[in-house]
């Protein structure tokens, strides 16, 4: 199997959690699914993600390490032994498929090889898998389909740094931050969260990032590019702001101008 350092390095196991008893959480699950893809998952029974991707061809990997594919590959890697094999492969290279981590699924004496090189080294370590049962994430992953949800686009740095302080906003006592979705899918996302006793309320709004097909690329929706539109106000406002309060607005603005 060829792990790309964009996999290897993306801090997956940062969902991995040390403490829980009845699942073996503290490391990611490896494994490669019916069709032969490889993917990565981890959980800490409170979060999940599960990374696919498409390898180059394991035969075109330098010798050293023996990266062929084994029908039904499943084991689980200690998140140290993950992080210890990220570090590995070169950053850059003229060679793209040195850019993995390579694991040698044949398990050789119930160990897994884990490695890489830049052709003048090689770097190689011997992973003890984690004894345990890992849950059936297949089961707990939603697989909504419309009409059931509305499916948006959002930057997941914009989101974050967001969450990140309305966390900071509510104090450690705030239960969750809710977040409302237009149901036509179009719009701000609306977060909401309240703290100290319901004496901070805070909201806040995240435009989305929406793909233009007929473009073939990328259209940014934010609130600069919103105000050019017929209705600047209930464009820009309509998702965080009732009917009331928008015609409210209208009338002080032109009353004003």
């Amino acid at each position: 199997m060829l792990i790309p350092n964009l996999v290897a390095r993306s801090g997956l196991t940062a969902l991995c959690d040390l403490t829980a008893m009845r699942f073996a959480l503290n490391g990611v699950e490896l494994r490669r699914d019916a069709d032969g893809h490889p993917r990565a998952t981890v959980t800490d029974g409170r979060r999940l993600l599960t990374v696919e991707w498409t390898e180059p061809a394991p035969a075109d990997y330098p010798p050293c390490i023996n990266a062929t594919p084994q029908e039904g590959f499943c084991v689980l890697i200690d998140r140290r032994d993950w992080g210890a094999a990220a570090k590995m492969p070169p950053r850059k290279s003229p060679k793209a498929i040195l850019l993995n981590v390579a694991v040698d699924e044949s398990m050789a004496n119930g160990e897994l090889t884990m490695g890489a090189t830049d052709l003048a080294t090689v770097q190689k370590i011997a992973v003890k898998p984690i004894e345990g049962r890992f849950p059936k994430w297949d089961d707990c992953l939603p697989k909504y389909r419309a009409p059931e949800c509305v499916r948006i686009g959002i930057d997941p740095s914009l989101l974050a740094s967001t969450l990140k302080v309305l966390g900071a906003l509510t104090g450690a006592d705030a239960a969750c931050v809710t977040m409302s979705v237009p149901i036509n899918g179009e719009g701000a996302v609306l977060l909401e969260a309240t703290g100290d006793n319901g004496n901070v309320r805070a909201r806040g709004a995240v435009c989305q990032r929406a793909i233009d097909r007929r473009l073939g690329g990328d259209a940014v929706k934010d609130f600069r590019a919103a105000s050019v539109v017929s209705d600047p106000i209930a464009d820009v406002l309509c998702d965080i702001c009732s009917p009331d309060q928008l015609d409210a607005i209208r009338e002080r603005l032109a009353a004003t101008a």
